[in-house]
């Protein structure tokens, strides 16, 4: 098979070559039997077997099927992927035909195709990074050369179909499955890092890969998993009846909570937001302490329905009266049950000592104060734990 680049694609002529390379070529199953060519100065004679090549025609076309659309033994594919298929299939039926079929290229203009890479070729790791996790690898092309995962998702990114152009004679041929795969990871991470709401994305991205994880990825994962068989469960000690979409709100939020994805409850005013949240609260109360965030005008009211529908959150007002030397004391005594209520103002100003506390649940009431990630108390809430 005589390959010639064309246009964007390339041009397949097929041939047969009865007096071997140095000899001329003809068209498969066409023309004389009996031949006689000068080679190297001598009058060669052979006999070919015509219906030998029809039948070489036939086995190529079984295991190479896309020359099933050649036309006169020529097959031009003016678009770079569907080429590529050709002579991929090409590749492999030249190590596993029954037939001797070569490859002709002109001189200097060969193109190198890797061999089929699949998932299990590509390497990977996680690490962490804060509340991110970071994702690095290689993808083994052969016995010698590696391609670092960023730059090969770099090159998935700017290029069409599952045909990688490395250089102007190097190929990259993944499989249909490695490049989705690919493309998946590139929608959720950004240079490498991504945020644990991608987890089900990435898990799904990375099925079929050698991967190095981490105890962290491992328990998020399994969080993950959990959440979607989570059934929770309103505390006894909640005093209040919720409406069947508050229970739906409840049940929702308490399956992101599980897994720390997180979650925005926007009902209309006045149909209940903070009485879920403080279901959700009370029913995560025993695994550690919880913060409020509100508005200073609002807190009050925070640390009425908490007593009245959770009298069993021990409700810690953070406030302007208090000296720095009793907030730490406040925050350093913190266990299982213990409420803090804030402001706004004040979380900005005492982020420092908020931020060495491990929350187990965090609550920001009228949450669009926390919309300008420039700002400082953006910033500070950013920094809780």
């Amino acid at each position: 098979v005589n390959i010639q680049p064309s246009q964007h694609g390339l041009t397949f002529t097929c041939v047969v070559m009865p007096f071997g390379e140095e000899g001329p070529a003809f068209k498969p199953a066409m023309g004389n039997a009996s031949l006689t060519t000068d080679l190297k100065g001598k009058r060669i004679a052979t006999q070919r077997d015509l219906l030998r090549e029809e039948t070489l025609l036939d086995q190529l076309d079984e295991a190479c099927p896309v020359f099933l659309n050649m036309s006169d033994n020529v097959l031009q594919l003016d678009d770079l992927q569907t080429a590529l298929v050709a002579l991929e299939q090409l590749e492999i039926a030249k190590t596993q035909a029954s037939f001797d079929l070569v490859l002709r290229w002109p001189k200097g203009k060969k193109v190198t195709l890797s061999k089929k890479l699949e998932s299990e070729h590509l390497q990977l790791a996680l690490g962490q990074k804060n509340e991110w996790f970071d994702i690095t690898g290689n993808l083994q092309v052969d016995n010698e050369q590696v391609i670092e995962l960023r730059k090969l998702l770099e090159l998935v990114k700017t290029s069409h179909g599952r045909f990688i152009e490395l250089g102007a004679d190097q190929i990259l041929a993944l499989s249909d499955d490695l490049r989705h795969k690919l493309d998946l990871i590139n929608q959720v991470t950004d240079d490498g890092k991504f945020h644990p709401l991608a987890s089900l994305q990435m898990e799904e991205a990375t099925t079929g890969m050698r991967m190095k994880t981490l105890h962290t990825w491992d328990q998020q994962t399994q969080k993950m998993h959990q959440a979607n068989s989570l059934k929770p469960q309103i505390p006894s000690t909640f005093q209040a009846q919720l409406r069947d979409y508050q229970l739906v709100g409840f049940d929702w939020a308490s399956r992101l909570a599980h897994w720390g994805a997180g979650a925005c409850l926007a009902d209309d005013m006045g149909l209940g937001k903070t009485l879920q949240a403080l279901a959700i609260l009370l029913s995560r109360a025993n695994d550690g302490p919880s913060l409020v965030i509100a508005p200073t005008s609002v807190c009050f009211n925070w640390q009425q329905e908490a007593l009245k529908f959770a009298p069993t959150l021990n409700i810690k007002i953070f406030a302007d009266s208090t000296t720095t030397l009793k907030r730490e004391m406040l925050l350093n005594e913190l266990g299982p049950f213990d409420c803090v209520i804030i402001s706004y103002g004040l979380l900005q100003r005492e982020s420092e000592i908020l931020n060495q506390v491990h929350w187990h649940s965090i609550v920001a009431d009228e949450a669009q104060a926390l919309k300008n990630p420039l700002a400082k108390r953006t910033k500070a809430a950013f920094g809780l734990k």
